[in-house]
């Protein structure tokens, strides 16, 4: 073998080598190309012979599961409302305001069978045929996610159609562009966003019909045909639209792999959403890619909670490989996730009792900071005992023996907290953003491994996946590649990242290929000529490194990276992550630019942490929103997060200087996050900016 070859014979592994030429271009040099094992000698298309497409999942999972139960839904009983005054700092000066919250009371989980669910996509298939749809044409599916968003795409994908994807959490600006770039002439929706679709549909000149979910008040329907222009839409509910398929039942007709499936819009944290392109056979590729890493991990039967935007590949990805696998998808809301959330039932994770979750890094810091806020409360014997049995855990799920102290630990102490989450969870996937080594240390400690995973709309959500749980726990590492696609390492030399150097790992600029990458974006060629190569690589801007096991580290971001003052360089995300294991952190944004010396953090602080820190002190208060103006409080969180860079061995660029506190929580809502839950570093940045220049002064 090549002296050149990184991986050495005979290496416990599941990534393989290939060889690939030293230079790209320009003295820039590249690293070999790897593999999982599994696709060695090629990479995998499909997880079933018979499964080409998106169509074809439904169609099988019919055929195989029958009358199995394929997902749930809870019907809202009542809607409750609370209220409670609180104090906030306006201008200076304390002001007392009434705030409204909601909480819902639900019903138990309702089924649909496998053969009902095929039964309801051909009644959509055919209502949507009797509009007057067909090949080729597209619908923009603009609601929460829901049994119903599955059953309207796939009666879609019956009729050869393709759909584009817009959040329910966008705003105006954002649904126009989804509806104005692929000239959507179809929408699916939900009442509750009329108002938003109705501020725009006048600014759109194509959309001719609205199916819509849920009970509209005449008045909403009147405000919406009005300001689309006298005669334009025609408006029909999603009943009306399956009546429709019964009374004109048609033949459908499937689409071949080579078809558009969808255009999944990115999130738009950095402007204009970008439109990725995705056929049904970069989806199916996606599927097959984690179905061969992953072999006998999930089965029929199992339970998932599907509560993240369909929107978002990862979950469309990851709902359609349930469907395939006969896996129950248990249809949920981070509103009503937990007990705390909703009133007179069990929340969606207690009710469903799920055995495999997927969420974002913020899912699971907020997991996290509840079992950590309720621990404090305890007695001091308790928190003693707590402590010492996480140790004598995370001792055994490292060493992995003797397995008795595990079973020890959660007998005494961590079932009772596993309850919360149903009790019954095996293995939970975090995708979408770096989860930070301590909520991930501490999570598969206490419930059950959190496994990283690593992917881009644009590779239909699969990279790498972390698949070596079962011989120990790795923090800092998203795993081997999963077998539909190959990576390989670029220098990135303004970071000081080489793909070659004798006796180290590859790192570089990770480039990605294989059948689930997508060719390109939507109308943007200049786009897509930047982001990928003639030869079919797509440059993803993250920075990786290659470990001994085969196994991928990302380590830096290209984009994100800033130069100071005095000429050191600091990467925002990879800081954030690591930051956002303090225990007052709830959202945390760190700015930084070439006229300071140092990094600032913006936090939107953990409520219930800063509440007993103030307690502590003895400081008194009426709201949280009121202790984010507190100079002790302020100077606290400054403290801890030192004590977190300390503790990380961050560089002493690395290490905030300031804070700001945010007395308002962050939420696609308030236009401080992404549907997707990712921050909007640029309207974070200008909301905050006199602060931002008050602590630098």
């Amino acid at each position: 073998m090549s002296t050149d070859f990184f991986l050495k014979p005979g290496a416990s592994t599941c990534t393989v080598e290939l060889p690939e030429p030293r230079e790209l271009a320009d003295g820039v040099e590249q690293s070999n190309r790897f593999r999982h094992k599994v696709a060695e000698h090629a990479l995998l298309h499909t997880p079933e012979p018979d499964v080409l497409t998106v169509h074809d999942v439904v169609m099988r999972s019919a055929r195989v599961f029958g009358d199995a139960p394929a997902m749930g839904y809870r019907k809202v009983i009542r809607v409750i409302e609370e209220s409670k005054e609180i104090t906030r700092i306006v201008n200076g000066h304390e002001t007392k305001e009434t705030k409204l919250w909601k909480y819902f009371e639900l019903g138990p989980y309702q089924w649909i069978s496998f053969k009902e669910l095929l039964a309801d996509i051909k009644l959509v298939a055919g209502g949507l045929a009797n509009l007057g749809y067909t090949a080729g044409d597209k619908a923009c599916l603009y609601l929460p996610t829901s049994p119903e968003w599955q059953m309207f795409a796939h009666g879609c994908f019956a009729q050869s159609m393709a759909i584009t994807t817009a959040y329910d959490t966008l705003g105006p600006e954002g649904l126009l562009w989804a509806l104005n770039e692929p000239e959507i002439p179809l929408v699916f929706t939900h009442v509750d966003l009329f108002p938003t679709l109705t501020k725009v549909i006048g600014q759109n000149s194509t959309v001719r019909h609205v199916v819509y979910k849920g009970e509209a008040k005449p008045q909403a329907l009147a405000d919406l045909a009005a300001a689309a222009g006298e005669g334009r839409l025609t408006i029909l509910s999603y009943d009306d639209l399956k009546a429709r398929g019964k009374l004109h039942p048609c033949e459908m007709r499937p689409p071949s792999k080579d078809d558009l499936c969808c255009i999944m819009y990115t999130s738009g944290s950095t402007g204009n959403p970008k439109g990725v392109v995705l056929t049904h056979a970069n989806i199916i590729a996606a599927m097959a890619g984690v179905d061969g890493v992953i072999p006998g991990l999930l089965n029929f039967g199992d339970r998932y909670l599907a509560m993240l935007p369909l929107s978002h590949v990862l979950e469309f990805v990851v709902e359609s490989y349930c469907l395939l696998k006969g896996i129950i998808l248990g249809y949920g809301s981070p509103r009503t996730l937990t007990d705390a959330s909703v009133r007179n039932c069990l929340g969606d994770i207690r009710e469903l009792k799920p055995t495999v979750m997927a969420g974002v890094p913020a899912v699971w810091d907020t997991i996290k900071k509840g079992i950590l806020a309720k621990v404090a409360t305890m007695s001091p014997f308790v928190q003693n005992l707590f402590w010492a049995m996480y140790k004598v855990k995370a001792i055994a799920n490292s060493t992995r023996l003797p397995l008795g102290l595990a079973w020890l630990a959660d007998t005494i102490v961590f079932n009772k907290i596993k309850d919360q989450t149903g009790g019954c969870l095996k293995i939970a996937l975090s995708g979408g953003a770096p989860i930070s080594e301590d909520t991930q240390q501490f999570l598969s400690t206490i419930l059950c491994p959190i496994v990283q995973g690593y992917g881009m709309t644009e590779g239909s959500a699969m990279a790498c996946l972390y698949t070596n749980y079962n011989r120990g726990f790795a923090t800092k590492q998203v795993g081997a590649p999963v077998g539909c696609l190959e990576i390989k390492f670029v220098d990135v030399p303004e970071m000081d990242y080489k793909s070659r150097v004798p006796g180290q790992s590859p790192q570089g600029e990770i480039w990605v290929r294989g059948p689930s990458v997508t060719k390109g974006y939507f109308k943007r060629v200049e786009e897509t000529r930047e982001a990928f190569t003639d030869d079919g690589w797509l440059k993803t801007g993250d920075v990786g490194r290659l470990n001994a096991d085969g196994t991928v580290s990302i380590v830096d971001r290209r984009k994100n990276l800033v130069k100071l003052a005095n000429g050191e360089y600091v990467a925002l995300e990879k800081l954030e992550s690591i930051y956002a294991g303090c225990k007052f952190v709830g959202k945390i944004c760190l700015f930084a630019d070439s006229y300071r010396y140092y990094p600032v953090a913006i936090v939107q602080p953990l409520p219930a942490a800063i509440e007993t820190e103030a307690r502590k002190r003895g400081i008194q208060f009426d709201s949280w929103e009121q202790l984010c103006h507190n100079e002790e409080i302020r100077d606290a969180i400054l403290a801890e997060l030192k004590n977190v860079a300390k503790a990380k061995k961050l560089a002493h660029a690395e290490v905030v200087q300031a804070v700001v506190l945010a007395d308002e929580e962050w939420t696609p809502e308030s236009g401080m996050l992404t549907a997707a839950m990712k921050l909007k570093r640029r309207d974070i940045l200008a909301h905050f900016k006199a602060e931002i220049e008050m602590v630098y002064q």
